[in-house]
């Protein structure tokens, strides 16, 4: 049936992924205060891959904890956080991710697939997945994380604010060489310029 089909399936999870993602950002101390994304509800809800393949992230965040990720390691370890492997059991409390769709169509796909088709499904979602520039930096009981860490400030607030937060995001080492390139912030709608020259991938 085209139903079982896992190239089917796998082609309906990622179109999922870039939403399901936006969808769980975390908010700056309860659920009633505002996002720690600049985006509105209309921009999170139409969120695709795109969002996630720019190193100008004006008008997404105010500030970040950024983290360069060696191309192996992002298609490796922090895929496998976004993507389990078959017969994965979390341990413990775990935020966001069980609150996703495209993480609950992902883990039915992995009891239904043979141990053979595994290493075929994942392959080709290592190509998909190693063309994003950024994601949130996950941990294993929660994809967003905001807590400081040593992962380098940028944007707002900037070093010696203490206790402050921001998201921990990860950047794909595969197109960013330093995180100076990274940009944050909030939109001047008294400029425009049409002639922005940060890396955004293309052909994904």
């Amino acid at each position: 049936m085209a139903g079982d089909d896992p190239d089917l399936i796998l082609s309906k999870i990622w179109r999922q992924f870039p939403h399901d993602v936006m969808a769980q950002a975390a908010n700056k101390q309860t659920a009633t205060d505002r996002s720690y994304l600049l985006l509105d509800v209309a921009e999170r809800s139409n969120a695709s891959h795109v969002n996630f393949q720019k190193q100008d992230l004006t008008g997404v965040f105010e500030a970040v904890q950024a983290r360069l990720v060696a191309p192996t390691t992002w298609t490796g370890k922090i895929m496998e956080l976004y993507f389990p492997k078959k017969g994965y059991v979390a341990k413990g409390r775990v935020q966001n991710f069980p609150k996703c769709l495209y993480y609950n169509m992902w883990a039915s796909l992995m009891t239904r697939v043979r141990g053979g088709q595994e290493g075929i499904v994942r392959n080709e979602l290592g190509k998909k997945f190693g063309g994003l520039m950024w994601l949130p930096y996950p941990e294993t009981d929660r994809m967003w994380s905001t807590r400081r860490s040593t992962a380098r400030w940028i944007g707002k607030g900037g070093e010696g604010t203490g206790g402050g937060r921001a998201p921990s995001i990860g950047i794909n080492g595969k197109y960013c060489r330093d995180l100076g390139q990274i940009k944050v912030g909030e939109v001047d709608d008294g400029v425009e310029d049409d002639s922005d020259e940060s890396l955004m991938i293309v052909g994904n």
